[in-house]
């Protein structure tokens, strides 16, 4: 009888935990970054944090420079190419995947409580402008119609959408804010999906 109790308890609990409300938040300003919180408890999802270095690493590194040492190095045009941070419609695309793995199985049951995207396009160049701005309005206008398709969205009432072209300006500047509402359930898909999307992208 003591074992039922115990058994009945335990699920008791895991019930209780799986239908804590969880906030999920998906920002984009340098880069995209997508956190949950969890009462007080915040959990960063996208991008994962790298491991620290340990000793034995740079040992490592160090006998293979040595080992290396009459190869020819890679030309920093490589190395550039490999740290170069990703363009605003890579960004706008990462987001509409990072949207549609989270909540694409649980739309219908998703709470959107915060839309923010405030985007200015600019280049260099007017033409070059012109033709990113059409580019990013479109990419926006994706993010939009699969937010929209949630049933608790209310049609996006009080969201702040907003994508102009900045003919004046040298630089693009992006300020986007999207919060939704889920439970802790929903979360151990998110964390393998979130996960799949960033070992995809590193691997780009």
């Amino acid at each position: 009888m003591t074992a039922i109790y115990i058994v009945l308890s335990v699920l008791l609990l895991l019930f209780a935990i799986s239908v804590l409300p969880i906030s999920l938040t998906l920002k984009y300003k340098d880069d995209v970054v997508l956190t949950a919180s969890v009462l007080t408890v915040k959990l960063p999802l996208y991008p994962r944090k790298k491991k620290k270095a340990k000793i034995s690493d740079f040992k490592t590194k160090k006998a293979k420079k040595k080992k290396a040492s009459g190869k020819k190095s890679p030309t920093k045009k490589a190395d550039g190419k490999s740290k170069e941070k990703k363009t605003m419609l890579e960004s706008l695309d990462l987001i509409r995947e990072l949207l549609v793995s989270c909540i694409s199985g649980t739309i219908k049951h998703v709470k959107i409580k915060t839309t923010r995207i405030i985007i200015n396009v600019a280049t260099d160049d007017a033409a070059k402008t012109a033709l990113l701005y059409a580019a990013v309005n479109n990419a926006v206008l994706l993010i939009v119609t699969f937010l929209d398709r949630c049933k608790k969205a209310k049609n996006l009432k009080g969201s702040e959408i907003s994508v102009n072209a900045d003919f004046l300006a040298q630089k693009s500047s992006a300020d986007v804010e999207i919060t939704f509402l889920l439970r802790v359930w929903h979360l151990i898909k998110i964390l393998f999906t979130s996960a799949l999307k960033y070992v995809t992208h590193k691997s780009k």
